[in-house]
């Protein structure tokens, strides 16, 4: 998982290593679900793919600084969504320890995790609680109508 970069909104400015095939992308969006204008996107200049493969909130994240124990600030980037979509696999790998090093199966529940937007350049906006439900189990199932699935 790597950021895609920032050299938005242009096509073909995402950068490596997140438009190569075997990376999974993150681009940035908005609280309103608005790729951000910064956010790279495709075709990979590699392989012609689509970049990013997954976008995730990257715009006024607000993160801790190395100011001491209080100190925080808003950040916006590619660099600020990678880890949430990074956090979405910690999760699932934690639900479902058989996929722990699976990527191909990791990448296919993402990818048809996804929630797509009017404004998606890609697979579309990470939905946690749907991916690690769907590795849970029958019972697990029973919580998909409340996420609207």
């Amino acid at each position: 998982m790597f950021s895609a970069g920032n050299s938005g909104p242009g096509c073909g400015t995402a950068g490596s290593p997140g438009d190569y095939p075997q990376s999974y992308g993150v681009g940035a969006y908005d609280i309103n679900n608005n790729i951000a204008g910064f956010s790279s996107r495709g075709a990979s200049a590699v392989d012609g793919g689509t970049k990013p493969n997954l976008a995730a909130p990257g715009v006024a994240v607000r993160s801790s600084t190395a100011g001491g124990d209080n100190s925080y600030a808003q950040f916006s980037g590619t660099s600020m969504a990678s880890p949430h979509a990074s956090g979405v696999v910690a999760l699932v790998w934690s639900a479902a320890p058989g996929m722990v090093g699976d990527i191909g199966a990791t990448r296919a529940l993402l990818d048809d995790t996804a929630r797509d937007t009017i404004f998606a350049l890609s697979s579309g906006r990470p939905r946690a609680a749907l991916a690690v439900i769907r590795t849970s189990g029958p019972r697990a199932s029973e919580a998909l109508p409340a996420l609207g699935v």
